[in-house]
């Protein structure tokens, strides 16, 4: 894994006290979704999906990229080299849902509120 870049001056530690770079990939999911530490993480979720397009925190297959699609256009702005490497990922990952059954390409789409209200509840998607 490559280490998190100080991009934005942490020391790569987030607020959770933590160096980044060892966040369970669920963590860096959430911290994606919430904009938290999104110097830190950014470079973990991207590392993560260029070995695999599909990579998962066990909410669907992707997950980790459909969480990329939430940081907000300011990021991409200030880090453009890792907005290319989004762009990329972003393709790899829509070539390989192309080969998932259709119901596991729509759970993709699912809001993560939605899909964390469903796990609570012991439902899937």
């Amino acid at each position: 894994m490559t280490p998190a870049p100080d991009l934005a001056g942490t020391g790569g530690v987030c607020a959770r006290g933590g160096p980044a770079d060892a966040m369970p990939l669920g963590e860096v999911l959430d911290a994606l979704v919430h904009g938290w530490c999104l110097a830190a993480v950014v470079p973990l979720a991207l590392d993560a999906a260029e070995r695999d397009p599909l990579v998962s925190s066990g909410r669907c297959p992707g997950d980790v990229v459909r969480a990329l699609m939430e940081v907000p256009g300011a990021f991409w702005v200030r880090f453009p080299a890792l907005y290319g490497r989004y762009r990329t990922v972003l393709r790899a990952n829509a070539d390989a849902r192309r080969g998932l059954p259709p119901e596991e390409r729509l759970k993709f789409w699912v809001s993560f509120a939605d899909l964390d209200h469903t796990a609570r509840a012991g439902r899937t998607p």
